[in-house]
């Protein structure tokens, strides 16, 4: 039967054949195999997936089948994977029209991160005025995040601001991430004062909570402005907090003391580095080699050595020594070993 073809072929992964034989079945589908037809582009990373998802979830509404508020977050986040803002809007458009879907915040808020992605400031602040005109679904926070990353990824800095404002006017409390993209969307613009000004109104903030990206952008900010007293009380404040730290954050800061950063700055970073660190997180090891290499640049024997006893020497390349031989006996030829290509990367 066409159901039992369609089906091999999905359980093949033979996506295009399944639609082949659903598009030349000489009798009409039914819920079942439609269902089958849709779930199978789930989260594809292709442009085509995006389209096939939409258009059979298209066929089960209109063939009256009941679908579900995930069967549509599913199909929405598909469509924003890859990066098709206009499809998503088409599609929450054509959900809005219907009677037998209620659209919720949540998909709109997909739909405006795909328009974020995409750098579509103007969809999404089209998208967002809908959504303040329709007393059904008001924005929260997150939507007007989505918004002002969509300008900050256009390098729109005074767009963001306002978008800001009109969130707070509208009685929404902004973030860690609000004040996070704004800072960013100064930086990107080359406007190191006006992100700092944002980093001092972060600063005296009670009630919102720094996260590792708060104190990354934090760092950022402070080194753009040269401005290492700033820099050292985020330290220290980061010293005092619980939040976890990643490689990320390490790895940023340790470049950007590089640049222009002193002796004690890059002294004060090593200590909250051995004071934080899990050497069994990913890629800390990279982090740790980083700050070693700096401090052997600085003639810093002692931090060398604190770095050592965290992350000892013998253990430093075990990660490359249980690789095949084959592959490291090439590093060594090109004179690279295991994390110390990934730090020359870096620097």
């Amino acid at each position: 039967t066409t159901f039992r073809q369609i089906q091999i072929a999905v359980d093949s992964n033979q996506r295009l054949l399944a639609e082949k034989l659903a598009r030349e079945s000489d009798v009409s589908l039914d819920e079942d195999i439609v269902r089958v037809l849709h779930n199978m582009w789930r989260f594809s990373p292709r442009r085509r997936g995006a389209y096939n998802i939409a258009k059979w979830l298209g066929v089960l509404i209109e063939m009256g089948a009941e679908v579900s508020n995930e069967d549509v977050y599913d199909t929405l986040n598909t469509i924003a994977r890859t990066k098709t803002p206009d499809l998503a809007v088409e599609t929450l458009e054509y959900l809005d029209g219907r009677d037998d879907v209620e659209v919720d915040l949540n998909m709109v808020n997909i739909v405006l991160n795909a328009l974020a992605e995409s750098q579509d400031s103007q969809g999404s602040l089209r998208l967002l005025g809908w959504m303040r005109q329709d007393r059904m679904i008001q924005p929260n926070t997150k939507s007007f995040n989505f918004v002002m990353k969509a300008a900050c990824q256009a390098k729109e800095a005074t767009e963001c601001e306002e978008i800001f404002k009109m969130m707070v006017a509208d009685g929404h409390e902004p973030d860690s991430m609000s004040y996070n993209i704004i800072m960013h969307a100064w930086l990107a613009v080359d406007h190191p004062k006006q992100a700092r000004r944002w980093l001092k109104f972060f600063e005296s903030l009670d009630n919102v909570a720094p996260t590792i990206v708060s104190y990354t952008y934090a760092m950022k900010v402070a080194i753009a402005n040269h401005d290492l007293p700033l820099a050292e009380t985020w330290l220290d404040r980061f010293a005092e907090d619980s939040v976890q730290p990643n490689s990320h954050f390490f790895e940023e800061v340790a470049k950007l003391v590089d640049a222009c950063g002193t002796r004690d700055a890059l002294a004060m970073l090593v200590e909250c580095f051995i004071s934080h660190v899990d050497p069994s997180k990913p890629r800390m090891p990279v982090a740790a080699e980083l700050l070693r290499v700096l401090c052997s640049k600085r003639k810093m024997d002692h931090h060398v050595a604190q770095i050592d006893v965290l992350f000892k020497p013998q253990n430093r390349f075990q990660q490359t020594r249980a690789r095949p031989r084959r592959r490291v006996e090439k590093q060594r030829g090109n004179g690279l070993r295991g994390y110390e290509s990934d730090v020359l990367n870096l620097l």
